[in-house]
C-alpha cells in the first residue's frame, strides 16, 4: 500500500501497490483517525521532548496506546533536523506508564531494555508539579 498525505487541500491518496487499486480519502481532519496533534506546539503547558528516530520506531510499534498517546506519537515533527514530540504532562506520563507496561511484559531482553530507557527519558522530562 502507497499512501500520502497533501495538506492544501487535505486529501489522502492510496494505492494498492499489489493490484493498482487507488482512491482518495478527504475529509478525515478532525476525526477519530486523525492522529496530528489538536493544538499549536507553542501553546502553554506542553511539553516537547526530542527523541531518536529508533526511539521514535519503537514508540510507534507500542501495541497499547491509548488515542491521546497516539497523537503524540504519530505527531512527531521534525524541527532543524531533530525529531520533536510534543504533549502535556499528562499525556507525557500517560506514555511513559504505557511504554513501562510493554517492557514488563517481554521476553526479548534487548527490546525490554530499550524500552526501559526510553520510559525513563519520558519521566525524566516531567513537570513534578504537572
Amino acid at each position: 500500500m502507497r499512501v500520502s498525505r497533501q495538506d492544501i487541500p487535505a486529501y489522502v491518496y492510496w494505492e494498492c501497490s499489489n493490484c493498482q487499486d487507488s482512491g482518495v480519502i478527504q475529509g478525515w481532519q478532525g476525526s477519530p483517525y486523525d492522529l496530528r496533534p489538536p493544538r499549536h506546539v507553542d501553546e502553554p503547558g506542553l511539553i516537547t521532548i526530542e527523541v531518536t528516530d529508533d526511539e521514535h520506531v519503537e514508540l510507534r510499534r507500542l501495541q497499547v496506546l491509548d488515542l491521546d498517546c497516539e497523537r503524540v506519537v504519530w505527531g512527531a515533527y521534525r524541527d532543524t533536523g531533530r525529531l520533536l514530540m510534543t504533549g502535556t504532562n499528562e499525556e507525557l506520563d500517560d506514555l511513559a506508564g504505557s511504554v513501562a507496561f510493554e517492557a514488563n511484559h517481554l521476553k526479548e531482553r534487548r527490546r525490554q531494555r530499550r524500552l526501559d530507557e526510553l520510559s525513563d527519558k519520558l519521566a525524566a522530562t516531567l513537570s513534578p508539579f504537572g
